[in-house]
């Protein structure tokens, strides 16, 4: 949960498309079918694109990060990197 006051700053760091669809589907919790429907985007495409959003955000924590994952993908415990990260 300490993680989690830093996950907006990280994803304002993505492009604006990418940005707008984590903050709507992750802060927002709006769903991705609701999301497709009211973006006139086809469900599997944006899928697709979630996936590729959420990829470039795991890359930003990353370079600020170690962590561990569990198999849902929730992180379980993480340990900032010595000099870069000051985004929390």
């Amino acid at each position: 949960k300490a993680l989690s006051h830093c996950l907006l700053p990280f994803i304002k760091q993505l492009p604006e498309e990418d940005a707008e669809l984590l903050i709507a589907i992750e802060i927002e919790e709006v769903s991705q079918k609701e999301y497709a429907e009211n973006n006139g985007i086809n469900y599997s495409t944006l899928k697709s694109r979630v996936k590729k959003s959420r990829k470039k955000l795991y890359d930003i924590f990353h370079s600020c990060c170690d962590f561990s994952i569990d198999t849902r993908g929730n992180i379980m415990e993480y340990n900032p990197k010595s000099g870069n990260c000051d985004r929390c």
